[in-house]
Parts: C-alpha cells; sequence; structure tokens
C-alpha cells in the first residue's frame, strides 16, 4: 500500500504541474533523463552516458546560456535515477542461497495460475517462509518470488487455486536453466528481468490451500479474475474456442483464452498477433465509442468524461495490468483531467510521463519487450501522425488515419522486431488495414456485453446479442489472418541487426519524424531557424548513413577465422566460418540425449539471427536420431552442400539419412579409413584424425587441435598458447592468423 501512496501521489504532483503549459518542456526533459538513466544502468553503460551528458551540458550552457541550476538539477536527476535503478534491479533474492534443495515453502500465488491440465499448472509465488528439514521450523523470508510448477494437478484432490491464495507446498528449487547459446531465449535472464532468480516444482499431493485471501487488495484481485471467468464461461455457449480467442485476448489479455497453434501461427504470419493481447488501441477505442455513444444520448461531458475514465480504469483491471494497457491508461487518465478542467496537454510529454511513472513502479518495465514495443510505437504514431494527415487532405481523416497509422507503426516496430525474432511479416501493413475499421467494434461489443451479462435474468440473452453482432466481424478478423498467412513469403526471417545498428535505424527514423513533428507544428516560422533545423537534421541522417555503409563494408570485408562454440549438453557442437565466408558444421547432435534436436533449439536461431542461409560442409561422428532429427530441420531452411559421416555403422541410419540427402540435393560421404583431409580452402586447411577423433584447424599462424569427445581445444601460435574447456559454456574464437580474440557469451 506504501508503494501505491507514493505512487498516486507523483501522479497527482504530475498533473497538477502538467496543467500549466510552461512545465510541458521542464517535464519532459526530466522524464527523459530519468528514463535515460535507468536504461543506462540496465545496459551497464550508466557512466558513459553519464560523461557524454555531462559534456552535452557544457555545450549548452556555452552556446544557449541555460541556468546552470537547471543543469545541475537534470544532472542530479540523472545519478538519482541511476541509483534507483541498481537498487531496485537486484541479481539475486534470499531463495537464490538456497538452490538447489528440497525444502518448504509457504506463500501468496501473485499471478494467474496457467495452463492447468492433467499434467502441470504455472503460477509465481511470493512465499513468506521457508522450512528446510519439515514444515514445523520456519525461516521468514524478505520480497522473493519464484516460478512454481505443480505436477499430475487434476490427479490429486486439490481446490483450484487462484491468485492471492495462501498455499504451502514441498519440492525441489533450484536455479533456472540458462541457455547461454547466442541468439537463443534464455529461461534465467527471462525470469531476472520479472525479479525471479528461482523455480520450485511439486507434486500436487505436496500442495495444501491454506486459505483464501482475507485483506482488500487480494481480495479484489481474486474476484476480479473469479469475474472474469465467469464471463467467458458465458461467451463460450455463443462462440467456439477460435472465436473466444479472439474475443478474450482483446478483451482480457492475451493469458484469457490459451491461444491455439494454428490461429498463433496465423496470426504471426499475418502480422496480427497483436490483437490477440490487449493493447494500448483498445483503451482509445473503447474510450472513443463510449464518449461517442454517451455524448449523443444526452449525457452531459464533464459526466462523460468522469464515466469514461472509469470505464477504462476497469478495463486495465481486467487484462491484469500488461504494460501496453498501463501505458495506454496512464496516458488517458492525464488527457481526461486535463479535458476535465477545460486545459490542453502535449501527448509527448504525457506520454514520457507515463514511462517515468511506470519505471518508478518497477525499473525492468524497461527490459519488457511489450513495454518496449508500446512506446516504440506510441512515441512514432505521436510524431507523425499529423503531419501524415495533414499532406493527405482533402481525403477524410478517418481514411487517411486507418492507412498512416498501420504503416507508421510498422516501419517503427520493424528494426525491434527484427532484433528479438528475426523476422518480418511481408502482408502486415495491407493486413492491419483492412482489419482496424473492426477491431475498435469487437472490441466494445466484448467489453460491455462482459459488463451486462452479469445482470440477474436477462444477462445471458444480451450477452447472446452482443456476440451475434461481434461474430461476423471476429469471422472477417480470422479470415483476414488466415488468408495472409497462407500466402507465399508470409514471413520473412531477417539476420539480428548489433545494438549499436539498432541505435542507428531508429536514429535515423527520429531525425526524419521530428523533422515532420516540428515543421508540421509550424514552429519553425523564422526561414533562418527552419534551414539551421535542416542542417541539423540532414547531418545526423548523413553520419547515421555513413556509419551504416562502414558497418557494411567492415562485414563484408570481414577475412578473419571464427569457431563458435556451441553449449549443447554433451556433444561439441561448434561452427567455422573461414576467411573466404565458408561455413563447416561440426557435429549438430547430442551423444547422450538421442531424442534431443540442436537443430531446431539451438542452431537454427544462430543462423538466422547471423543471416546464415549456406552451410558447405557438415562433419559428424555420429548418425544416430538426434542427428538425423537436426538433418531434417536444418534442411527446411538451410540449403546444405555436402555431409561427411565418420565411422558410421548402422546400415538401417545411413539409408535414412542418404534419402534425406537425396531429396535435399545434398552430397553424401560416408568416411571410413583412419585419417581424411576435406578439400582445403584457398586459405584455410583443415582435418580429421579418426584415430583419436582430432579436428586440425591450420590459418596463417593459428593451429588449433579440437579433441571432439572431450571437448577441448588446444590453441598454439607463435603468441598464444593456452588449453580451454569449451564445455563451460558457449564461446567463440576469432583470429585473423596471428591475433586471437576469444569471446564468452553471456550466462
Amino acid at each position: 500500500m506504501l508503494k501505491l501512496s507514493i505512487f498516486y501521489i507523483i501522479f497527482l504532483v504530475l498533473v497538477k504541474k502538467l496543467m500549466t503549459i510552461d512545465n510541458n518542456k521542464k517535464i519532459l526533459i526530466f522524464c527523459i533523463c530519468f528514463i535515460t538513466s535507468a536504461a543506462s544502468v540496465l545496459l551497464n553503460i550508466f557512466f558513459i552516458i553519464l560523461v557524454c551528458l555531462i559534456f552535452f551540458s557544457i555545450i549548452v550552457k556555452i552556446k544557449l546560456n541555460i541556468s546552470k541550476h537547471l543543469i545541475i538539477f537534470y544532472l542530479s536527476v540523472f545519478l538519482l535515477a541511476g541509483l534507483y535503478t541498481f537498487f531496485k534491479s537486484s541479481s539475486y533474492d534470499q531463495l537464490y542461497d538456497l538452490t538447489p534443495s528440497t525444502i518448504y515453502l509457504e506463500g501468496r500465488i501473485v499471478s494467474l495460475p496457467q495452463g492447468y491440465t492433467d499434467y502441470k499448472t504455472k503460477f509465481e509465488l511470493a512465499p513468506f517462509r521457508y522450512g528446510e528439514n519439515s514444515a514445523n521450523k520456519w525461516n521468514l523470508l524478505d520480497k522473493s518470488k519464484t516460478i512454481v510448477t505443480i505436477y499430475n494437478f487434476k490427479q490429486a484432490l486439490l481446490p483450484k487455486l487462484n491468485i492471492g491464495d495462501i498455499v504451502r507446498l514441498k519440492g525441489k528449487l533450484k536455479k533456472p536453466y540458462a541457455n547461454n547459446n547466442p541468439a537463443v531465449f534464455n529461461y534465467r535472464n527471462y525470469l531476472r528481468n520479472k525479479k525471479i532468480f528461482t523455480t520450485f516444482s511439486a507434486k500436487a499431493e505436496e500442495v495444501k490451500l491454506i486459505r483464501r485471501p482475507i485483506n482488500y487488495k487480494w481480495k479484489l484481485i481474486q474476484n476480479l479474475n473469479i469475474f472474469r471467468e465467469k464471463i467467458l464461461n458465458i461467451h463460450k455457449y455463443y462462440l467456439n474456442p477460435s472465436e473466444l480467442e479472439i474475443l478474450g485476448g482483446m478483451v482480457f489479455g492475451d493469458h484469457a483464452v490459451p491461444s491455439k497453434k494454428e490461429t498463433k501461427d496465423n496470426f504471426i504470419k499475418s502480422g496480427l498477433f497483436h490483437l490477440l493481447a490487449a493493447s494500448g488501441m483498445n483503451v482509445a477505442l473503447i474510450f472513443c465509442i463510449w464518449f461517442f455513444i454517451a455524448k449523443n444520448i444526452g449525457i452531459p461531458r464533464r459526466l462523460n468524461i468522469a464515466l469514461g475514465g472509469l470505464i477504462v480504469l476497469l478495463y486495465l483491471f481486467l487484462t491484469g495490468m500488461p504494460p501496453s494497457v498501463f501505458r495506454a491508461t496512464i496516458m488517458m487518465e492525464f488527457i481526461l483531467f486535463g479535458k476535465f478542467i477545460d486545459k490542453n496537454t502535449d501527448l509527448l510529454t504525457l506520454l514520457s510521463m507515463a514511462a517515468f511513472l511506470m519505471i518508478i513502479w518497477d525499473p525492468l518495465y524497461l527490459l519488457n519487450i511489450s513495454f518496449q514495443l508500446s512506446f516504440i510505437v506510441t512515441f512514432g504514431l505521436i510524431l507523425c501522425i499529423e503531419a501524415c494527415v495533414n499532406k493527405l487532405k482533402p481525403i477524410p481523416v478517418a481514411v487517411s488515419g486507418a492507412v498512416v497509422v498501420p504503416i507508421i507503426a510498422q516501419i517503427w516496430v520493424a528494426p525491434i522486431q527484427a532484433y528479438y525474432f528475426n523476422t518480418f511479416a511481408t502482408y502486415s501493413i495491407l493486413a492491419n488495414i483492412i482489419v482496424t475499421p473492426f477491431v475498435g467494434f469487437i472490441t466494445f461489443l466484448g467489453f460491455i456485453s462482459s459488463i451486462l451479462c452479469i445482470i440477474p435474468f436477462v444477462g445471458q440473452y444480451i450477452c447472446f446479442w452482443f456476440d451475434v453482432c461481434a461474430l461476423p466481424l471476429i469471422k472477417i478478423l480470422l479470415f483476414t489472418s488466415s488468408f495472409f498467412a497462407k500466402l507465399p513469403c508470409s514471413i520473412i526471417h531477417l539476420p539480428s541487426p548489433e545494438l549499436g545498428e539498432l541505435f542507428v535505424i531508429y536514429l535515423i527514423i527520429l531525425s526524419i519524424s521530428v523533422y515532420m513533428y516540428v515543421f508540421a507544428r509550424g514552429k519553425q516560422e523564422n526561414q533562418i531557424e527552419q534551414k539551421f533545423f535542416k542542417k541539423v537534421v540532414l547531418g545526423i541522417l548523413f553520419s547515421c548513413i555513413v556509419y551504416l555503409c562502414f558497418i557494411f563494408i567492415q562485414k563484408y570485408f570481414d577475412n578473419n577465422l571464427k569457431i563458435t562454440f556451441f553449449n549443447i549438453k554433451n556433444a561439441n557442437t561448434f561452427l567455422i566460418k573461414t576467411p573466404e565466408k565458408k561455413y563447416v558444421l561440426v557435429n549438430p547432435t547430442n551423444l547422450n540425449k538421442k531424442k534431443y534436436t540442436p537443430a531446431k533449439s539451438v542452431l537454427l536461431p544462430y543462423f538466422t539471427s547471423k543471416g546464415i542461409k549456406q552451410i558447405d560442409k557438415i562433419i559428424t561422428l555420429s548418425s544416430n536420431l538426434s542427428f538425423r532429427r537436426s538433418l531434417v530441420q536444418l534442411v527446411k531452411q538451410i540449403k546444405i552442400k555436402e555431409l561427411y559421416i565418420i565411422s558410421a555403422k548402422n546400415s538401417n541410419q545411413l539409408s535414412e539419412i542418404k534419402s534425406i540427402c537425396d531429396q535435399s540435393e545434398i552430397d553424401l560421404y560416408v568416411v571410413k579409413q583412419s585419417d581424411i583431409a576435406l578439400d582445403n580452402f584457398k586459405t584455410f586447411n583443415f582435418k580429421v584424425a579418426n584415430i583419436d577423433q582430432r579436428l586440425s584447424i591450420e590459418y596463417k599462424k593459428f593451429n588449433a587441435k579440437i579433441y571432439l569427445n572431450d571437448i577441448q581445444a588446444y590453441i598454439d601460435t607463435l603468441n598464444y598458447k593456452n588449453k580451454m574447456n569449451i564445455n563451460a559454456g558457449a564461446v567463440q574464437i576469432i583470429t585473423n592468423g596471428e591475433r586471437i580474440s576469444i569471446k564468452n557469451f553471456d550466462s
């Protein structure tokens, strides 16, 4: 409650200051300093940004004669924000020190239980105390969380668990698995960004429900969840599962109704996946439709605004407060308060204030992909929409806006989508233009019917008629997603840009957008100021383009030898990139886990992120099930030219591999002699000695001997000699033939 009270006080202070137009610019700079500081701490570049900021402040003081007190104030904000973020983003908790162990935990369920099946269910638990040997000796815990998995859930006679419940469990506490391979989802980092540092697994018979919540906060949250489930059960009578996924996702958030794989894939490939989750757009649409209806039935303006604000808040709680809806609700409440007292507010300032309040609540929001996408798209729309719509006059705003909004959103979201997911939905803009008019009505009809369906006796009939009205629109949405998903090249796999490249790309987009924003508002009336502003923008654009060209040339003429070792347990899988930009993949298999497929979980994500579309040679010591499955996965996305199998004995396995190679036009070589020397490249030699299963690599003065089963590398040059144990994790060796650098991928 203290945290909520402080948050509310800050909210009111900012509202009061914002109502004075002269304070808009100061608030904007204040929020930008705070947000930049928090982001720099999380990216471990705080001191670099601080030095740049001090240098920039000196220039501003000299050129613009800004008050030194104001500069000191903003620098102080930057420093204090950095300290606040540092102490709020801890890297462990008390439970972390107890891993691995079998212990008792007692605490509160703080998330909606997910995946109620015959096998397991998951939820987040905030334990109050723990017992190491029995449930009679307890030790207190402070501000710890863990992710709990309960197995064989429905087989046990246990009441259905809900958010807010107090439970006692006995199970195994351990650290989350950290997949430190490059370009692969790291579960440990994902949980760490949610301030969770451990996982806990228990059998259902070891779980005991202590009590339902008794304080008002958790009672309210649990009752809202029960209310939501009751509403969804009513909708189930009139909508099939696919239709309910659409309505439930838009109205109640992305975890309300689990999506089927087919529906999810269609929406991803068509670029409409954001519609399966409640978003900021839904908040705006719900309020706009409500305001339009209330105005036309004669509700007074201020009462209309007040009721609209309450409706938006109710929608926020029903969706479970995801970052995008949280952001939109804060902005909407600011705007409505200003309209209520007849004051206008600047949208950029509102957006920065919304980000500031969310970071005050939890700095780790900055690492949330939903938070990043929501703010980056909203920021782009604020900068560009006015100028674009004005350029398209006399086309009606409703028409031009429906076309322009998806285009602007796609431009701003594409780089960050490529960075995280390496994908681009080819028909996303067209698909979004088609469905945008229907989204608002589906959301509003679903939301209003969900509220009215609880009316005794007539509620179900009201829900029926609202669902009947929404059903044709939902079917159009499903058909559109399916149609575009089935078109050729509906999804394109892109290489992932480096963080520096991503920054420069957004700097280019930002420069153009700011130029459009300023000139659309007519703030540069003086011709001299306009020319100066144009020179600044063109200078930034030119510098960014030169930087990107330099990066492209550097990559194109890169003639280093690179050996990337992947962390695949019990196997030494690695990729060699030769100076001629040829790729040799060694041992894409797991020697112990025969059913494990490293291609799908490790190799293909890396190849996609680096833009690798062809493997020149594959060398493998094993033709087991793991390798055969990997080969099937690889040929679906990667062109493979040659495959070498060393000492293969099983004829059935060889026959299956030969069939795969014939279908994919791969040259297959089964090597039986003791030593083999593969076709040499111009500047690079390698060979395999089957006696001790050793791969020798030679490049100028660089010589490496890699023992394939022991997962060890001996590196020998004139100026470097070391024995490496690659089993510790994913490692990359980079050499130009003389100098060597070794990169350990973060765990």
